[in-house]
């Protein structure tokens, strides 16, 4: 690939400017040079314009060099100036000295002279300069970038592209801060190539400048940013092995995600754009996937689903565990498993004469695709929340902002901006004046739905959003069915096994015995909770495969797993924060037979406790519904992606496609009640997983199930994978 030419600043269209660049092409004579040096002499001690006092000598002898064209000279006396004794006593006229030596290095040629010596001083000179004289210094500053061009100091370079058209932007100027946008981003992409974080910054500026000018232009710079950012960012947070790494990632995308999400608050276009980015980075899943999981969800081909379906289970557990651990020979198993069923699935689309799947590492830039519109009388609603961080990146952001994005069948998608939490007055989060706008924002999305789909983002995915009130009376989901989807397909395809059949079997963990060391009390009411559940089942035709006492062990259920369309776990759960234990996804799990205490988290089947690790290599692929009715289950860290990274996440992977889980601590006694409540709904009443947890937890909020406070139901959340 030819290297693109690098535009001259000749080009740009201001007086000053064109004047500069004149001089720098050589046809600007000396003698108007100094005229104009002269002219634009500063104020010295601070006086105003009008009462300066005469120029030091110092200051004098340079300017006389210069109109000598003896630049060399000029050089010598500027460089004694600009620092020691005479900086301390006049550090404006020293700044004016920095000023002329730019100019006699300019006139000589000698640009790596001029950027070398002024490059680690140029935020101080253009501090203590007039805005006029500092606009000049800062061109000459990043033409010498551009013409020195060694790719270590390309940062410094384009940040002087970027402070110029900066002030051009503060001025008015917007033809010269077009030019100097224009022109960071061309050299960044030949400097250090498309997907390089300083090409994406320079590309944002861009961007920002051409939504005040030409709102098409800035909406196509935004999509094709977000293809390249997507594609950079998916691989790397795949390969990192730091979940670290991931997140610092996930900082530059908030920076281009927060933009395009102000854009669209006012442009409907913008708004379509978001809502489809949005979607791709809550999961980091691009158009290619997301078409292999339509045709596994429409398919009358079941080898080929089957392909599919274990495809992307195993290639979500590598890549979750190559996120956060450095790729070692221990990952070898993990990477065969997901290349076999790569190729696997390949042979089949092959025969289909569909394309391949691509090797995990190997990616290809694809925009984002428009997504298709809810079903009448649905409303979904897709929540994010960005950082704004410190300059220097470190540290947590100064705030959060979070974002609604409302999509109906008919009409424009909105965004609207549902606060900001500013975290450096003392705030620890979001308060009650934060959940009172989210409900204010979802009572609007849905007059007049029949059905609200949340998408959470990061702590939301621990909320329970029929429990908002959003005028101050009923609950939220009283007023309209609420459902927690995971992504726009979890949406797009929730009608999928979304009910049990004759044809379908159960596994039911629960009455375990822990054993004497686990530490872990046994649970009566669990016993009593899966023997009603049970009977429900086995009425209604399932075949169900109980465990009590010692039959739960770790290695039993996760071999009946398979093939299961209800997995139901009645025990105790966890979740702890610990330095690595969310990065290896051992933060959460819950207690089976016969479990033994252990130091240290770890994997195995000997300590029979099933960490959210190990469930990733559990296959959920048949499993319609999975139920961990155990105490906070459903709590997580956040992780890359804006889920949460625990049992959530872990389940999600091995196949799950909805799961039902707890925030907080739960009662034993109460649980069983709900539990056989929401089973009795499904079965008796013949409807869906969600339509029955619904039901339940209106008859809950009513009294109506004995042995189970209203107060209760925040606890339980049902989330559609």
């Amino acid at each position: 690939m030819s290297k693109m030419a690098r535009p001259g600043f000749a080009a740009i269209r201001s007086p000053r400017a064109r004047m500069v660049g004149l001089g720098l092409a050589g046809v600007l004579v000396l003698a108007l040079g100094t005229a104009v040096l002269a002219e634009q002499a500063p104020a010295i001690g601070g006086q105003a314009s009008g009462q300066a006092t005469p120029r030091p000598p110092e200051i004098q002898a340079v300017e006389t060099a210069i109109r000598k064209s003896d630049f060399a000279d000029a050089r010598q006396k500027a460089l004694a100036l600009i620092d020691g004794d005479f900086a301390k006593r006049d550090p404006k006229a020293a700044a004016y000295a920095a000023y002329l030596l730019a100019h006699a290095d300019m006139y000589a040629g000698h640009w790596q002279d001029l950027y070398d010596t002024l490059i680690g001083r140029a935020d101080s000179v253009i501090r203590d300069l007039d805005q006029r004289r500092a606009d000049e210094f800062a061109l000459l500053l990043a033409d010498a970038a551009g013409r020195t061009g060694r790719p270590d100091q390309q940062e410094q370079s384009l940040a002087f592209f970027d402070l110029y058209a900066d002030k051009a932007e503060e001025m008015a100027l917007t033809r010269d801060a077009e030019a100097y946008r224009e022109h960071a981003v061309a050299t960044a992409r030949e400097s250090l190539g498309e997907a390089h974080p300083m090409t994406f910054e320079a590309a944002l500026a861009q961007a920002r400048l051409q939504e005040k000018t030409n709102a098409r232009a800035a909406l196509e710079s935004y999509r094709k940013l977000d293809a390249v950012m997507f594609d950079w960012a998916r691989s790397s947070v795949s390969a990192s092995g730091s979940l670290r790494a991931g997140q610092a990632v996930r900082i530059l995308v908030d920076d281009m995600l927060g933009s395009l999400a102000d854009l669209a608050t006012r442009n409907a276009d913008a708004a379509e754009l978001f809502a489809a980015v949005l979607d791709n980075w809550k999961t980091l899943t691009r158009g290619t996937e997301r078409q292999l999981r339509a045709e596994a969800e429409t398919t009358d081909d079941q080898p080929l689903r089957d392909l599919i379906r274990t495809y992307f289970s195993d290639f979500g557990r590598f890549r979750e565990i190559a996120t956060a651990t450095y790729y070692t020979d221990a990952l070898m198993p993990h990477q065969q498993a997901m290349e076999d069923s790569r190729k696997a699935l390949n042979a089949a689309l092959e025969k289909h004469g569909q394309q391949p799947v691509a090797p995990w590492i190997r990616s290809s830039v694809e925009e984002a695709r428009p997504l298709a519109r809810p079903a009448a009388g649905d409303v979904v609603v897709d929540l994010a929340i960005f950082g704004e961080w410190p300059a220097d990146r470190g540290g947590a952001p100064d705030r959060y902002r979070i974002f609604a994005t409302i999509s109906r069948a008919v009409g424009p998608t909105e965004v609207v901006e549902v606060d900001a939490v500013d975290m450096r007055k003392g705030n620890a989060g979001p308060g009650k004046n934060f959940f009172a706008r989210l409900g204010k924002a979802l009572g609007a999305a849905a007059q007049d739905a029949r059905a609200l789909y949340v998408i959470p983002a990061d702590f939301l995915y621990q909320f329970d959003f029929a429990e908002l009130r959003p005028a101050g009376g009923k609950r939220f989901g009283e007023l309209v069915d609420v459902h927690i989807a995971t992504s726009r397909q979890a949406y797009e395809f929730r009608a999928k096994g979304d009910r049990p059949s004759t044809n379908d079997a159960a596994l039911l963990a629960g009455g375990l015995f822990y054993g004497d060391a686990a530490g872990s009390a046994y649970l009566p009411g669990s016993r009593a909770e899966v023997e009603k559940i049970a009977a429900l089942a086995g009425a209604h035709g399932m075949a169900v495969q109980p465990a009590e006492g010692n039959d739960g062990t770790e290695a039993a259920m996760r071999a009946a797993a398979g093939g299961k369309a209800i997995l139901h776990f009645s025990t105790h759960g966890f979740f702890t924060h610990g330095e690595g234990l969310s990065e290896q996804l051992m933060n959460a799990g819950f207690v089976l037979s016969d479990a033994r205490l252990s130091d240290e988290s770890k994997e195995g089947d000997d300590d029979i406790i099933v960490y959210a690790r190990e469930l990733l290599s559990w296959n959920l692929r048949s499993s319609q519904l999975v139920v961990v009715s155990a105490c906070d289950t459903a709590l997580g860290d956040i992780g890359v992606t804006s889920t949460v990274r625990g049992l959530p996440l872990a389940l999600s992977v091995a196949g799950a496609r909805r799961t039902l889980w707890t925030v907080e601590r739960v009662d034993d006694a109460a649980t069983m009640q709900l539990m056989a409540r929401f089973y009795g709904n499904l079965f008796d009443a013949g409807i869906s997983y969600a339509d029955a947890f619904i039901k339940t937890k209106r008859e809950a909020w009513a009294g109506k199930i004995g042995g189970f406070p209203a107060a209760l139901t925040s606890a339980y959340i049902l989330f559609e994978h």
